[in-house]
């Protein structure tokens, strides 16, 4: 479809702008670090979500990149640029200069430099090589050490503590369950994000993880731990141990292994080719039932208990700070990562959801609740109410209903199939066309645009090349 478009587009997580076989055009790509050139082209493209501006082997130019740490600086050149997201200023190598980096809390140090910046996002202090100085960050409950230096800081995300190659010192994590090791370390740390504990290749020790319901194993280690956002548990080749794995639907099974495992991210369980075994996936909203079987079971990341079709069985979600209610069920339970409260169908309770700005209303349901990361207002189907929602720049419109909301992370304005509006989405460059709409609107975090097949427009696409 792509190469019988004559437009281009951008990509979410490039590095630059991309070219696509047969097309005579280019475009940026969100999530890269500079400005990219695809063989052939003669153009190149910056890249958000990047650290700073980049340069391409064979191109005169470089270019800023969003979602960075501060401001970088291309080698051999003079100049230096900001960057979204980070966690302070940074100073790119043989560069004299240094940059500020948004969303920190702390200050970095680059090496060979004599200065310092703060780190959004960090909760204890960081110290860069040579530097006799450290800095808190934000987001983080531990404290780091860099190689060389006395000190040590705590980073958000990590529950344990983290220790450095060749350093005396350690320091606790935010986000994680156990402790992590370095090679040739005689310490641990845990690690942000992990429910289990990691092992090292070469050490005995072995640390949790959040996130993770089992326990991985290195290859070539007698111990295992579990991972991050999983439910279930992974085997590796030659191991005889098992772990669970993060980002899956359901529960994994590694080739030759009897045992199968959950895997975060998915809404029911799992099977893969030639296991009798299947497995539940975190990231879903309670607990999933795959069809044709009995049972169920919960997933991660969700806002309440989920039922899904054909089961008796209901289930709850982690990642609430309200209570879900899932249709036909006389219950209801709190998810994590909302700000406001949540109704769900057919009940008259409601309940307020962390990570929300605005308020949500479920569809048949008297009340509402503000949501976070929206900047406008969202509107449920069949709802005479609406609420806003951060992160976003625009306003969605749902199909069937007069009014419309602003959509998180999106630059442009959306408009859905059957509806007269759009709305402008947070982080994209372009316009997005849905098929069969006279409209077209932009797509978050991408920098060119998209071309829908049968559409005589074209439009941004967010995490797409």
């Amino acid at each position: 479809p792509v190469q019988e478009t004559p437009g281009c587009f951008p990509a979410q997580g490039t590095l630059g702008r991309f070219h696509v076989q047969g097309t005579p055009g280019c475009f940026p790509a969100q999530g890269t670090l500079g400005r990219f050139h695809v063989q052939g082209t003669p153009g190149r493209f910056p890249a958000q979500g990047t650290l700073g501006r980049f340069h391409v082997q064979g191109t005169p130019g470089r270019f800023p990149a969003q979602g960075t740490l501060g401001r970088f600086h291309v080698l051999g050149t003079p100049r230096c640029f900001p960057a979204q997201g980070t966690l302070g200023r940074f100073h790119v190598l043989g560069t004299p200069g240094s940059f500020p980096a948004q969303g920190t809390l702390g200050r970095f140090h680059v090496l060979g430099t004599p200065g310092r910046f703060p780190a959004q996002g960090t909760l204890g202090r960081f110290h860069v090589l040579g530097t006799p100085r450290c800095f808190p960050a934000q987001g983080t409950l531990g404290r780091f050490h860099v190689q060389g230096t006395p000190g040590c800081f705590p980073a958000q995300g990590t529950l344990g503590r983290l220790h450095v190659l060749g350093t005396p010192g350690c320091f606790p994590a935010q986000g994680t369950l156990g402790r992590f090791h370095v090679l040739g370390t005689p310490g641990r740390f845990p690690a942000q994000g992990t429910l289990g504990r990691f092992h090292v290749q070469g050490t005995p020790g072995c640390f949790p993880a959040q996130g993770t319901l089992g326990r991985f194993h290195v290859l070539g280690t007698p111990g295992r731990f579990p991972a991050q956002g999983t439910l279930g548990r992974f085997h590796v080749q030659g191991t005889p141990g098992r772990f669970p794995a993060q980002g899956t639907l359901g529960r994994l099974h590694v080739l030759g292994t009897p045992r199968c495992f959950p895997v975060q991210g998915t809404l029911g369980r799992f099977h893969v080719l030639g296991t009798p075994g299947c497995f539940p996936a975190q990231g879903t909203l309670g607990r999933f039932h795959v069809q044709g079987t009995p049972g169920c079971f919960p997933a991660q990341g969700t806002l309440g208990r989920f039922h899904v079709l054909g089961t008796p069985g209901s289930f709850p979600a982690q990642g609430t700070l309200g209570r879900f209610h899932v249709l036909g069920t006389p219950g209801r339970f709190p998810a994590q990562g909302t700000l406001g409260r949540f109704h769900v169908l057919g009940t008259p309770r409601c309940f307020p959801a962390q990570g929300t700005l605005g308020r949500f209303h479920v569809l048949g349901t008297p009340g509402c609740f503000p949501a976070q990361g929206t900047l406008g207002r969202l509107h449920v189907l069949g709802t005479p109410g609406c609420f806003p929602a951060q992160g976003t720049l625009g306003r969605f419109h749902v199909l069937g209903t007069p009014g419309r909301f602003p959509a998180q992370g999106t630059l442009g304005r959306f408009h859905v199939q059957g509806t007269p509006g759009c709305f402008p989405a947070q982080g994209t460059l372009g316009r997005f066309h849905v098929q069969g709409t006279p409209g077209r609107f932009p797509a978050q975090g991408t920098l060119g645009r998209f071309h829908v097949l049968g559409t005589p427009g074209r439009f941004p696409a967010q995490g797409t090349l």
